[in-house]
């Protein structure tokens, strides 16, 4: 996933306990999980730092430590080797070293060529914090309540004031709860203004890359099960085992919060199962049809030959149910709050201007 950086950061950062969120008084565009650590990060009043600082510096965290002392021309000397992704790491680790390096590595990283480099600095963020997960609802940076293993448990979030009041799957839709009240109401009294009629959208783009991706977004409506939408990404790609992350990175925005850090297992196990036979029967790890246990979305990943390329299809089924409530269950399950900028856009460009991304940043706090 793509790492769009803000302006550097004009005082420290504090870690805030209670949804592990990052604030700052200038915006830092992140899009994954994780953060950079700092010097002046606690947690149950230890300090919170990065393994990669830790690994240069052993006793940095001591306030009489020799790493004080160290004059700058020291700290550049062994700062300068450092691969381009270490070097901010380091910068952002506290305010010694932010101060000594400079703000060069930050700029260095955001340039179009370097895509690579940051790729691998938000490899090193997620490795330095297993235990945190980029909130897609309010692009905060909250705790896990513990190890997520993939089908067996559930990722769950902190509380989050970002879950109230809307409902957004596609760049193309957000719903208030009162809209798609009213288009339900619609929906059983007119025909012309019937769900299944107003929702049957499909674009398409190119990735970065220049495979082609094709979003489809169907409606239905149950007398049972009440409003259902489908939702399917189809992308057409040359390679499938080779770059796995490139995949999960495009597509995984169209699995729900819950489940989404389990991406990378739907395309590894679709690749082992591909070319032939598109996971018949259900293979153990990770089933045909997955369903989540909180929000009921149905997801399949099929990975379908084709005669020049390959073509990952990301198929997701969602309830949301009547809309009786806004605190009924399956509103409450699917509900996310902003003008959430979706998996699609953000897939198809490689370079955005912070403002145009109201969704997936630490936001900034006063």
């Amino acid at each position: 996933m793509k790492w769009i950086v803000g302006d550097l950061p004009s005082r420290p950062r504090r870690f805030n306990r209670q949804d592990m969120s990052i604030t700052t008084r200038t915006r830092l565009s992140f899009t994954v999980s994780g953060t950079a650590a700092r010097e002046d990060f606690t947690a149950n009043n230890q300090p919170f730092y990065s393994p990669i600082l830790a690994n240069s510096f052993p006793d940095i965290r001591q306030p009489h430590s020799p790493f004080t002392q160290l004059n700058d021309s020291t700290i550049q000397a062994i700062a300068k080797p450092l691969a381009l992704e270490e070097k901010c790491s380091l910068m952002l680790s506290c305010k010694r070293l932010c101060k000594v390096l400079g703000i060069e590595p930050w700029s260095e990283i955001r340039k179009a060529e370097n895509k690579k480099q940051r790729d691998n600095l938000l490899a090193l963020i997620e490795r330095d914090l297993p235990m945190s997960i980029l909130c897609q609802k309010c692009g905060k940076l909250h705790t896990c309540s513990g190890h997520l293993v993939p089908v067996s448990e559930i990722m769950n979030l902190s509380p989050c004031d970002a879950t109230l009041g809307s409902f957004a799957f596609c760049d193309h839709y957000v719903f208030l709860y009162k809209h798609l009240q009213l288009l339900a109401k619609a929906h059983n009294s007119d025909q012309v203004n019937a769900l299944d009629k107003l929702f049957d959208h499909y674009c398409v783009g190119r990735t970065p890359q220049g495979d082609k991706l094709e979003f489809e977004l169907k409606a239905s409506v149950s007398p049972r099960d009440g409003v259902q939408f489908r939702k399917q990404y189809r992308l057409q790609t040359p390679k499938i085992v080779e770059d796995i992350d490139y995949h999960t990175n495009i597509l995984y925005g169209g699995i729900c919060e819950h489940e989404w850090r389990s991406g990378p297992m739907f395309w590894n196990c679709a690749n082992r199962h591909s070319p032939p036979g598109a996971l018949l029967p259900s293979c153990a790890s990770c089933e045909q049809i997955r369903s989540c246990a909180v929000c009921r979305n149905k997801y399949q990943v099929r990975v379908i030959p084709r005669t020049n390329f390959n073509e990952i299809v990301l198929t997701v089924w969602m309830e949301l149910g009547w809309p009786t409530s806004p605190f009924s269950v399956s509103w409450l399950a699917h509900r996310v709050g902003g003008n959430m900028d979706g998996a699609l856009r953000f897939a198809l460009s490689d370079e955005f201007d912070p403002e145009e991304i109201p969704n997936w940043v630490f936001q900034t706090e006063n």
